[in-house]
């Protein structure tokens, strides 16, 4: 109860800036332009998103599975237990922000499974860091085919300097060996260092990847093909690792602000209008909103059971 208390401030401080950034961008594009584009929505490709969403979910579950050596597999664990952890997950980041983490639950479950904190922590960690390494490697790998076609060619430096950021952040944590000078992380540290003497098992969990944020960015592509904008698949390659880069930034409430500020400023490079791109953003939120759904079920069904596997 305590440590609720003390996490309140920060909450209404996320929700406060998150309320502010959003009537700055409903003031620009107008909250009837912005009704108006939802109102034209496609419902069939709506339900395709929220699908697809759910199956990018489960190819990182097998990811996930693939980052933990046999070792350290419970008796039992499988790749539909570690896809319901996902679901339940995505359910607490997307609906009850705040509340609690979704990757702070997968950790207590899987800890809850036998596994050690530092692994269950460990295989988290690695299962965001390749999830965001594949996204980058996307993004990097779309700058040819979308260079000319955005009206700042300034923006195509964004890509590269986030990754360039992303390298010396990896290279600050990684390299000057951490682990040996704390105890507390050590653990932690050996579970990297574990992975990192697999490298098949590391290609096949950044392979498996690469497809996870292709199904993940497919989601906005359907998303805009529901509300009947010209925006091309590759042009998503580049502008959704930046998007996900500013909404990670954990300064709001599930990115709400930040990312529909992202939208704007991207899409306008395509021509797309401040209502429009706001749509998109809000619409593509809310398809994944209801692609986690399905995890209040699982996530009150295991809590029933406490937590044990069946």
């Amino acid at each position: 109860m305590e440590r609720k208390k003390n996490n309140l401030p920060l909450l209404l401080i996320k929700a406060t800036l998150s309320l502010f950034l959003l009537s700055l961008i409903f003031k620009k594009a107008g909250i009837d332009r912005i009704l108006t584009v939802i109102g034209t929505v496609n419902p069939l490709y709506f339900v395709a998103a929220s699908l697809t969403y759910m199956f990018a979910q489960f190819i990182s579950s097998i990811r996930w599975w693939v980052l933990l050596p046999g070792e350290m597999k419970p008796p039992g664990l499988s790749i539909f237990r570690l896809y319901g952890l996902y679901l339940m997950g995505s359910f607490f980041n997307n609906l009850l922000p705040g509340i609690v983490g979704g990757d702070a639950l997968r950790v207590y479950y899987l800890y809850r499974d036998e596994i050690r904190g530092a692994n269950a922590f460990g295989s988290v960690f690695a299962d965001r860091y390749i999830g965001y390494c594949a996204l980058l490697t996307l993004g990097i790998l779309s700058i040819p085919f979308v260079s000319g076609k955005l009206q700042d060619s300034r923006a195509l430096l964004a890509v590269p300097v986030v990754a360039g950021v992303f390298v010396i952040a990896s290279y600050v944590l990684f390299g000057f060996k951490w682990g040996q000078r704390f105890k507390s992380v050590r653990e932690f540290f050996n579970y990297i260092h574990t992975l990192r003497g697999a490298p098949i098992r590391l290609l096949y969990a950044y392979l498996l990847s690469i497809a996870v944020q292709i199904a993940a960015i497919t989601t906005v592509f359907l998303v805009v093909q529901a509300v009947r904008v010209d925006v091309k698949m590759i042009e998503l390659f580049f502008f959704m690792p930046l998007v996900i880069t500013v909404s990670s930034i954990p300064v709001s409430i599930s990115g709400l602000g930040l990312r529909e500020g992202s939208f704007v400023v991207l899409l306008s490079m395509v021509g797309i209008a401040p209502e429009v791109a706001t749509a998109i953003s809000l619409l593509w939120f809310l398809s994944y909103v209801a692609g986690s759904l399905p995890g209040l079920p699982i996530y009150l069904r295991w809590s029933s059971m406490g937590g044990n596997r069946q």
